[in-house]
């Protein structure tokens, strides 16, 4: 009986993570980080790192279903099936021709994983990238985001059919762009 009382509880913790969803972040996500780490050559403290999966997203579209009428949101959040974020604090300041030379090895590393790049922003001393995977069939599966400013690196990670969400916002916004299906 004393059992039952301690496992039960336990039980209801563990399943209660799991059906949440969240995890730390994948090996990929872990070794992209740490390229792009080394590739600065400048030292960073973790200051957030987590990742939310399938479950943790089928939660929180059920939030939002209780929550609002935001259809938009519900459409977007079926179409994802991992997100991955890490939050870096820097050691030291990086000035902004130091940040765009650490771009562009972040540049050669992401491209040396897969990754190609289809924006760029420098804003003074904060330089953003994005990048985006296939899934090997053409289809538009990954984006991956680099946020480097004078005090912190950041970077996401999106999986999912970002094709559909694409899709879905650019005729939701009637924005008068096709894309084929």
């Amino acid at each position: 009986m004393k059992t039952k009382l301690i496992l039960v509880p336990v039980a209801l913790i563990i399943s209660s993570i799991f059906f949440l969803g969240c995890f730390g972040v994948d090996n990929e996500f872990s070794e992209i980080k740490d390229d792009v780490v080394s590739t600065a050559g400048i030292h960073f403290y973790k200051d957030i790192e987590f990742g939310i999966g399938s479950a943790g997203l089928s939660f929180a579209s059920a939030v939002v279903d209780i929550s609002s009428n935001d259809n938009d949101a519900r459409e977007i959040i079926k179409h994802i099936s991992k997100v991955q974020v890490g939050v870096y604090k820097n050691a030291e300041k990086v000035s902004r021709q130091a940040a765009i030379k650490i771009l562009g090895k972040i540049d050669d590393k992401l491209s040396s994983h897969g990754w190609d790049y289809i924006v760029k922003s420098y804003d003074g001393s904060e330089l953003s990238s994005v990048y985006i995977k296939n899934d090997g069939e053409s289809k538009l599966w990954e984006m991956f985001v680099v946020n480097l400013s004078d005090d912190e690196l950041t970077i996401v990670d999106v999986k999912g059919n970002l094709e559909k969400i694409l899709s879905y916002v650019i005729k939701d916004r009637r924005m008068g762009i096709c894309l084929n299906n």
